[in-house]
């Protein structure tokens, strides 16, 4: 049986991150800014309406959707960077890391254009609107 060494321990943890972080930061950043402008912030028995800890809640979800895209970035370059070191040669059975390293480019990347669309409703609509 093979031993497992610690680069490959921690090469799996990176192609891992590469493929899970764009689909988990993207429903956080959904899940964040839905709640806090929805449920807390603009709430009908909130005294302190579009304010969230004395500061906007505009202010507040563009920070949000400021860290989800750097952590969606983040997810792109770490896989990027696994492809760009499995080109030499890829010893997993199926050349699995190399292919974990592609789906991370690719999920990152379809997730990145929705992280970033969360941006354009800001510059539209205020929050505690009604229609």
């Amino acid at each position: 049986m093979k031993e497992i060494t610690r680069d490959e321990t921690r090469g799996s943890y990176l192609l891992w991150y590469g493929v899970l972080a764009g689909p988990i930061v993207w429903s956080m950043q959904l899940l964040l800014d839905y709640g806090l402008d929805e449920a807390v912030v603009c709430a009908p028995g909130n005294r302190t309406r579009g304010v969230f800890f004395n500061t906007s809640i505009g202010v507040v979800i563009q920070i949000v959707n400021a860290v989800a895209t750097v952590l969606t970035v983040l997810a792109f370059a770490v896989s990027y960077r696994c492809y760009r070191r499995l080109r030499g040669g890829d010893s997993t059975t199926g050349n699995r890391a190399r292919w974990m390293a592609i789906a991370g480019m690719f999920d990152s990347a379809l997730f990145l254009m929705l992280v970033v669309m969360k941006f354009v409703p800001a510059l539209f609509f205020h929050s505690c609107e009604g229609f």
